[in-house]
């Protein structure tokens, strides 16, 4: 036991030197990761949507909150601030992943990946928005170029009717994609005032503590929305597939609230338009979904975004 610890804190103490070394980029090498694993998260969210939606948010949530808990304790952190401002904080952090999860959930099933990625990631721009408003961040020129890139994209992807007229779907699929699509929206939509919250806090507080409230309030507030959907029973594959939704998502809200340490909050959220290239290639290869030309020319125009800001953060560092 002893020797584990010491190994762990060893680890700890080169992993620090090196944030300290490349910390005008280790933030962006953070959510480029946390995005890897919230694609392969989104991945299995949609393999598994035999399985009511708010169930499969529910099992990531708990196991989200004891998995932090019993890391917070060998941090030995203390799971309450003693800043009252900083609670609150704390909860409407946890409140707003509530919202976020819940309905990305839901778009994720009903919506092919590639497609549904894109339509989420409209998030980065929405975070940089907010940075602004309230953080007094500055917005340069390359964000501005991201915000143009990003609604186009997002337009030649979800395809709205009143641009391109109806698409050739099945009829099942014509009835859900509006929901998913405005499903999707609203959960960037809190995604992104949520990532405000965690930059104001991780300043003041261990990152985990943050993400041990993104799935404590869920949990203790969350169980009522399966009441709208009841609970199905799960076979081998389906817990299966539960498992690596909880994995995943745990890997990456972990790597996610531990970016906003090391940059600003706008620019580091542009990072997420990695999850395009990632829900493309996953979809293509695992889900075998072909995407259509305007989805393709939708996908480059947003992933451009993350190319632009990684070569101008190693510009200006050189």
């Amino acid at each position: 036991m002893n020797s584990v610890r010491r190994d762990s804190r060893i680890f700890s103490s080169q992993l620090e030197r090196i944030e300290i070394k490349f910390s005008y980029l280790v933030g962006y090498v953070y959510c480029l990761l946390a995005n890897l694993c919230s694609s392969l998260r989104n991945l299995y969210v949609r393999k598994g949507f035999e399985i009511p939606h708010y169930q499969l948010h529910y099992f990531r949530v708990v196991s989200l909150t004891f998995v932090m808990y019993f890391i917070l304790r060998r941090q030995k952190v203390s799971l309450i601030s003693p800043s009252a401002k900083i609670n609150k904080l704390l909860f409407f952090i946890g409140l707003f992943g509530l919202l976020a999860g819940a309905s990305s959930f839901y778009g994720f099933q009903v919506i092919p990946l590639n497609e549904a990625s894109v339509i989420f990631q409209t998030q980065p721009v929405i975070s940089s928005i907010l940075a602004v408003l309230v953080l007094k961040e500055s917005f340069d020129t390359l964000q501005y170029i991201s915000v143009i890139l990003c609604t186009g994209g997002v337009l030649l992807v979800a395809k709205p009717s009143f641009l391109f007229g109806e698409v050739s779907t099945t009829a099942h699929q014509t009835i859900q994609r509006l929901p998913g699509t405005i499903s999707l929206l609203f959960a960037a939509s809190m995604n992104g005032v949520q990532s405000i919250l965690v930059k104001k806090v991780v300043a003041f507080v261990n990152s985990n503590l943050s993400v041990f409230y993104i799935g404590l309030i869920p949990t203790l507030f969350g169980g009522f929305l399966i009441l709208f959907e009841g609970v199905a029973p799960m076979n081998y594959n389906e817990w299966l597939i539960t498992l690596n939704i909880v994995i995943y998502g745990i890997l990456a809200q972990i790597l996610y609230n531990r970016s906003f340490k090391f940059g600003y909050a706008g620019k580091l959220s542009m990072m997420g338009y990695s999850q395009i290239i990632f829900g493309f290639v996953l979809d293509f290869f695992i889900l075998n979904s072909i995407p259509d030309v305007y989805s393709l020319i939708g996908a480059i125009l947003v992933f451009s975004c993350v190319l632009l800001r990684l070569y101008k953060t190693m510009k200006d560092e050189s």
